[in-house]
């Protein structure tokens, strides 16, 4: 159960306007201002919620991390005055741990907490903090498959275990999710060293099995492709998120995400090729990695000159490569601005 607190926000988490101009150097500094001052006013209070829940299970704060991309992903929504998230997870000490998120909602100006118990990934007591008791969860009990494949710890175990967590499927539903992306499945068991799953429920979902599966750069710092299936093939994607742009000091005017098609092949260890020289490298700052064909890609740390210098990268690639890296630069030009 989720306890709804109104705090006073005092103005410091107003809408800011997305624009794709920042008036010069003054106008940026203003919006990074402002943020501080958001980041500031929640993270002390996120910190104080942290200390009050890890104390209740005899815990410290130190014993809870924060995922990083859940970090970037929530000071982006909050400098926009958007809704933002923080999910802190403890330790895990046989095989159990517990789940603290923290919701934000500028707008209503309000903060839901839940907390939680999980046991072997799975959430097994929720707290109500109202009351000041936990509550077991009642919902359906994991089937003996569904534990005999988490306790594993296999990569299927890492598809089922994300599965499990934002969704509800039947034994039934996985066999037919497993069915139809096995492709996908036997790419994850050769890449999960590099690669992670990502589910999506479209808006046309009516059933637990309607769900798409992606696998993307487990490197937080990656940005820019991933890996579907399309008609029973395996299908590598140029994508970019716009909040990845907006960390990255670029300012928009879209909402959508960018993803476009420019390989596919019917056998698995030609992707796990491609993937392989995409993302089996790690690094310390954020690169955008775009793919212009199962062969070949562009790379920058910086969009700005990526687009500037495709024009150059022209002779290296052949027709279609050059028609897909065009493509790119095109969504780039008419949404972002990179005049600074």
């Amino acid at each position: 159960m989720s306890k709804i607190e109104v705090i006073n926000f005092e103005e410091k988490v107003r809408k800011m306007k997305r624009s794709s101009k920042v008036n010069g150097f003054s106008g940026m500094i203003k919006m990074l201002r402002h943020s501080v001052d958001v980041f500031e006013f929640v993270g002390e209070d996120v910190e104080e919620r942290l200390q009050k829940y890890s104390n209740l299970v005899g815990k410290d704060s130190k014993d809870f991390m924060l995922n990083p991309t859940d970090m970037k992903d929530s000071w982006n929504s909050l400098s926009c005055g958007n809704p933002a998230i923080f999910n802190f997870m403890s330790k895990e000490v046989n095989k159990e741990k517990y789940h603290l998120r923290i919701c934000y909602n500028p707008v209503a100006e309000s903060v839901a907490t839940s907390f939680s118990k999980l046991s072997n990934g799975l959430p097994v007591a929720q707290y109500d903090s109202e009351n000041n008791i936990w509550i077991s969860h009642t919902g359906p009990e994991i089937s003996e498959k569904f534990a005999k494949i988490l306790d594993s710890g296999s990569p299927e175990a890492d598809i089922l275990e994300f599965l499990l967590e934002y969704h509800n499927p039947t034994e039934k539903d996985y066999q037919r999710i497993k069915q139809k992306y096995q492709k996908l499945f036997s790419l994850y068991n050769k890449t999960n060293c590099y690669m992670e799953p990502v589910f999506i429920i479209p808006k046309f979902a009516k059933k637990e099995d309607d769900v798409i599966l992606y696998l993307v750069p487990r490197d937080m710092f990656r940005h820019g492709f991933c890996v579907g299936m399309e008609k029973n093939q395996l299908v590598l994607m140029q994508e970019l998120h716009m909040d990845e742009l907006m960390l990255n000091g670029y300012f928009y005017d879209v909402n959508d995400n960018y993803r476009k098609i420019v390989g596919r092949t019917d056998n698995v260890n030609t992707m796990r090729n491609s993937l392989y020289r995409l993302a089996n490298r790690y690094t310390d700052d954020d690169i955008f990695t775009i793919p212009v064909s199962l062969n070949r890609y562009v790379e920058s740390n910086n969009v700005k000159s990526l687009v500037k210098r495709a024009s150059r990268k022209g002779a290296e690639l052949n027709d279609v490569e050059k028609k897909n890296l065009n493509s790119f630069c095109s969504f780039i030009k008419k949404n972002i601005d990179i005049s600074y």
